[in-house]
């Protein structure tokens, strides 16, 4: 399974990784691992992901959850 949201600074995705957890990237960069896809989607959602350009950038409207999000199931 993947979630996508993509934004003018770049293309999120939250996937499951090989510890029974999910990480939270944006294009080629992995930005952290979270027990839940909703826990990932929180921090995107509140600018807190640790990527400088979208955690500070104001102008691109944030998701407010991850229903909001592009979903593929594999």
């Amino acid at each position: 399974m993947l979630w996508t949201y993509e934004t003018e600074v770049g293309i999120f995705w939250i996937k499951p990784n090989e510890k029974l957890r999910f990480t939270l990237g944006i294009n080629e960069e992995i930005l952290g691992n979270y027990n839940t896809p909703n826990q990932a989607a929180e921090d995107v959602s509140s600018r807190t992901t640790g990527h400088l350009l979208w955690d500070t950038y104001s102008s691109t409207p944030t998701p407010s959850n991850l229903t909001q999000w592009n979903f593929y199931k594999k």
